[in-house]
């Protein structure tokens, strides 16, 4: 057989082994292993290992990632890979440990240090977390990880203004990092500093018009301090720029709250019409339909409930209600003893139970 045809071997089941690995990976096995066995390559046995996992055949993983690392002891990958066989098998000790060998024969690895520094958080071994993770903002000054990283070690801690620093800087390397500035503004909004919070929110978004987070956080911001007007902009943007978000919701109850109920009874129609099956739009359209004094709308509303999600006690309290209200007082006394016996200590369901003695 000419030398060409031994080259081309390996290559197509290589091939099949990529091509079949998403739509058919039992398929894909054969190949993969054939391919191994004659032409080794660190990415096939990154192939061949996932796909065995994909199988579930973590045996079969753990021995072809073991022999990964035998032929390449001096590269990051195997022993990446080896943790995460080890973590799926829940051998947390071995995927510590494997690790830590793969950090002294890779000091400079940067994939190594995060999983290791994750490791060590997860165990509470705080002195080794961080000392892993100063080095590594030493050598990847333009990763924002690592500072975060080390905020959730201050946290831990109770250092709340180390935390902040930290967090500060890993915003300098990466001014739209999520998880840096959603932390940042979290620990604002729990010191009631709302004015810092904003600011940051519209730092954010000076840099990013759209971002979904700060948007978001931005519209609590308002909602918080009571600038209706200002949260029912941005719900209204939410709403634009992610039709499925759930905004238009949120930007009805912002209606409510400034006293706007008209405008949000016919928003909320409209919801409960596209969305008949969402709990939370059902229950707000059927309060307002209350207040309107609609209430064979609401009763219906409220028993479609009933039905979808069982004995809420909400629910339950505003059928009672509406059952004394018609003094139709055998069905509120049924539900009131229902809905005592899933809370017992509700406080409107015992004056309901109490009023309806009275009547």
């Amino acid at each position: 057989m000419p030398a060409y045809r031994w080259l081309t071997i390996p290559y197509t089941d290589y091939v099949f082994c990529r091509l079949y690995q998403e739509r058919e990976p039992s398929k894909a096995e054969a190949y993969c292993l054939r391919a191994l066995e004659r032409a080794p390559t660190p990415s096939l046995y990154v192939d061949t290992v996932r796909l065995q996992l994909q199988l579930r055949k973590s045996n079969m993983a753990l021995r072809i990632a073991s022999e990964f690392k035998s032929k390449y002891p001096n590269i990051p990958d195997p022993y990446l890979l080896l943790h995460n066989v080890y973590s799926l098998r829940r051998e947390g000790d071995k995927a510590l440990r494997v690790l830590e060998e793969g950090y002294s024969k890779n000091p400079e690895s940067r994939e190594i240090m995060v999983f290791l520094a994750e490791e060590y958080l997860r165990r509470g071994e705080l002195v080794k977390a961080r000392s892993v993770l100063l080095k590594l903002a030493s050598i990847s000054p333009d990763n924002p990880l690592p500072y975060f990283m080390l905020a959730r070690i201050a946290l831990s801690e109770g250092k709340q203004q180390e935390a902040i620093d930290y967090l500060e800087k890993s915003l300098k390397v990466k001014g739209t990092f999520e998880a840096g500035f959603i932390t940042l503004g979290s620990i604002y909004e729990q010191r009631g500093e709302y004015s810092r919070a904003e600011d940051l929110y519209k730092d954010i978004l000076r840099q990013d018009p759209n971002n979904r987070s700060a948007l978001e956080r931005l519209a609590n911001i308002y909602t918080i301090t009571g600038r209706f007007q200002e949260a029912k902009e941005v719900y209204q943007k939410l709403a634009e720029l992610y039709p499925d978000g759930g905004y238009l919701y949120q930007y009805s109850l912002l209606l409510i709250r400034s006293g706007e109920a008209k405008r949000a009874k016919e928003l909320l129609e409209k919801l409960y019409r596209e969305n008949p099956d969402n709990p939370d739009i059902a229950y707000t359209y059927a309060l307002l339909l209350e207040y309107d004094r609609e209430t064979d709308k609401a009763l219906s509303i409220y028993l479609d409930l009933q039905r979808k999600v069982g004995n809420n006690p909400k629910i339950i309290e505003r059928l009672a209600g509406i059952y004394i209200d018609k003094k139709e007082y055998s069905k509120a006394e049924e539900l009131l003893k229902t809905g005592l016996a899933v809370e017992p200590n509700s406080y409107q369901l015992n004056l309901l139970m109490a009023s309806l003695y009275l009547s």
